[in-house]
């Protein structure tokens, strides 16, 4: 009965253990994300990002993004993990293709208004 015990306090503290792995890699995307923008932007362009509503483009434009991605979090975020992130804060991917095309708008008509 102890070794049942033991086999589910092994199971329990696997389990943390994973969950906790997943917590630094979504902290490390966290971190880099301005990096990501920037990379996101000048790989793919903010064209594409109109595309990411569908599950297998988007998957696509992240798997062509990873290569681009700072060393250390490619070390430590897989590819996987990183597509993983994508299609699930795929929002927050459109938002900076919509931040993107209107930072060229609001220069321009700054520009015009001077």
């Amino acid at each position: 009965m102890t070794d049942h015990r033991y086999l589910e306090d092994l199971e329990n503290l696997s389990a943390k253990a994973k969950d906790i792995a997943a917590q630094g890699r979504a902290r490390a995307i966290e971190e880099y994300w301005p990096r990501i923008g920037l990379v996101c932007r000048e790989s793919v362009g903010p064209a594409a990002f109109k595309v990411a509503r569908d599950d297998e483009k988007l998957t696509g434009i992240a798997r062509a993004i990873y290569p681009a991605l700072p060393l250390p979090l490619r070390l430590f975020v897989g590819e996987s993990d990183f597509i993983t992130f994508c299609l699930t804060n795929r929002d927050r991917l459109l938002l900076l293709s919509e931040h993107a095309s209107g930072t060229s708008d609001k220069r321009e008509s700054d520009a015009g208004a001077g």
